[in-house]
């Protein structure tokens, strides 16, 4: 993809005389962005935080940020969310989800935002398990495999969990660091892996209530609704693109195993989980 973007004076948000035809929201149903349709593409709105106008002929994309976005934020939210959207578009499968590399295989966690992917793709850097991406799977196929594309070497994460996975506390105001995630760059303890790896695990995180560190198998319809729900889709519209996605999916499910994982929403617990997955990888990809 070609897209530039160009980046507009900050302006505070005003409502939008267009029907809304899709919207994400936070697991406690947190609406977080609309989107809108354009006679030349698509407006997408970033609540609190940018607009950003889709012109799909010319492939530009205009941002119009908020006055307390900061550029990190709005870079964030192009690389991590517009990209990932304007490639479903283009016809790439992007799904909602972390991606680390374990013994040479990617092993991907899929999620809606606040279900913590960023979290688990920096406890498993932490512990030696380059992370790809910390939020959006690229997904290429090629003659022999299904592989996972490395994304921005950088993490975005909540104060909390930057204070208690990377034992570091992050710079600003405290005001600051509740309203934005501070981002991170890939260096020394917190490993980046820029080469594609073969996609061979992926697992769907649960947000029901756990007293443990879960791990189910799940039926091949609940592995294919869960790829779709956390595919990026932007054009939910066009019969024809649907259709390859839904192909795209099927592919997908039918060539790499997809589990259910749950566990307590504790700091303390991502040992466990990384201990867990990374056993359950080796076990299920007989990589040692």
């Amino acid at each position: 993809m070609t897209f530039v973007l160009e980046r507009q004076t900050p302006q505070e948000q005003s409502p939008i005389a267009l029907k809304l035809f899709h919207y994400w929201s936070t697991p406690d149903g947190e609406r977080i962005a609309d989107f809108y349709r354009l006679a030349e593409g698509y407006l997408l709105r970033f609540h609190s935080r940018a607009d950003f106008k889709i012109d799909l002929a010319n492939e530009t994309v205009v941002c119009v940020p908020t006055p307390g976005a900061s550029d990190a934020t709005i870079s964030a939210i192009y690389a991590n969310q517009v990209m990932p959207l304007l490639g479903s578009n283009g016809g790439e499968i992007v799904l909602h989800g972390s991606v680390v590399g374990i013994n040479g295989a990617a092993v991907s966690f899929l999620g809606k935002s606040g279900t913590g992917k960023s979290t688990l793709a920096a406890a498993f850097a932490m512990s030696g398990y380059p992370f790809l991406s910390d939020d959006g799977l690229w997904i290429k196929r090629d003659a022999e495999a299904i592989m996972a594309m490395p994304n921005r070497p950088s993490i975005r994460l909540w104060s909390d969990s930057q204070s208690a996975v990377l034992g570091e506390a992050p710079p600003g105001s405290q005001a600051q660091e509740q309203l934005e995630k501070s981002l991170i760059e890939a260096a020394g303890a917190l490993p980046f892996e820029d080469s594609p790896l073969p996609l061979e695990l992926i697992f769907s995180v649960s947000d029901k209530p756990s007293d443990e560190v879960q791990i189910e198998t799940v039926t091949s319809s609940a592995a294919y609704f869960a790829i779709l729900r956390q595919s990026f889709i932007l054009p939910v519209d066009d019969r024809t693109m649907i259709k390859r996605h839904f192909e795209a999916c099927a592919d997908l499910i039918s060539s790499v195993p997809i589990f259910e994982i749950s566990y307590p929403r504790r700091y303390e617990i991502l040992p466990e989980v990384v201990r867990k997955v990374t056993e359950w990888a080796r076990q299920k990809t007989n990589r040692s």
